[in-house]
């Protein structure tokens, strides 16, 4: 009988290689766990077992204390919690800045145009300015470095290195997109 809402896929995937080997795999482990009998200590949920049954949990309750259970889950109190936050929907994050905004803050920071950039040159405040462009873009923000290379006026093998230059002043480069979320 097909279950939508049963994930046979990731538990079997974790016993065999292919479904019927998995199969045969699960059916041995539960097995194996057969002479083991009733176990209390794995009834209930996570509150539950961490706390070793429903009269502590009661006690608590007549406490006040703030403790997360469900019975669905088995786990520690902590773990019902991480996937309690795990399932909530978080708010949507700002979104990332573009090569454009950044090179802006950046050039700002050491007395730049983008446009001084874009046409190459060597000036020590140039280097700096694409070596911290470089080092945010593709270190902190995660980004490749290709797509980057023509707004530096460098080729691409040239934005790692930058990279690798920017991240030698770090303390200086990563204030810049705290700066770049309040703009």
């Amino acid at each position: 009988m097909a279950r939508p809402w049963q994930d046979t896929t990731t538990i079997l995937g974790q016993f065999g290689p292919n479904p019927t080997r998995a199969r045969r795999a699960y059916a041995a482990f539960v097995a194996q766990g057969f002479p083991q009998g009733h176990r209390p200590e794995l009834q209930g949920g996570g509150l539950l077992r961490s706390l070793r049954g429903w009269q502590a949990v009661t006690a608590l309750r007549r406490g006040r204390e703030a403790y997360r259970g469900d019975e669905r889950v088995l786990g520690s109190t902590a773990f019902v919690a991480a996937l309690q936050r795990a399932a909530t929907p978080t708010p949507a994050a700002p979104p990332a800045p573009t090569v454009a905004t950044l090179c802006a803050h950046v050039c700002a920071a050491v007395g730049r145009t983008p446009a001084q950039l874009a046409g190459g040159g060597r000036t020590p405040p140039a280097v700096v300015a694409r070596a911290g462009i470089a080092f945010l873009w593709v270190e902190v923000l995660g980004h490749p470095g290709r797509p980057l290379a023509p707004q530096l006026g460098v080729q691409p093998a040239a934005v790692p290195k930058a990279a690798r230059r920017g991240a030698a002043t770090t303390r200086q480069w990563r204030q810049v997109p705290a700066r770049l979320q309040e703009s």
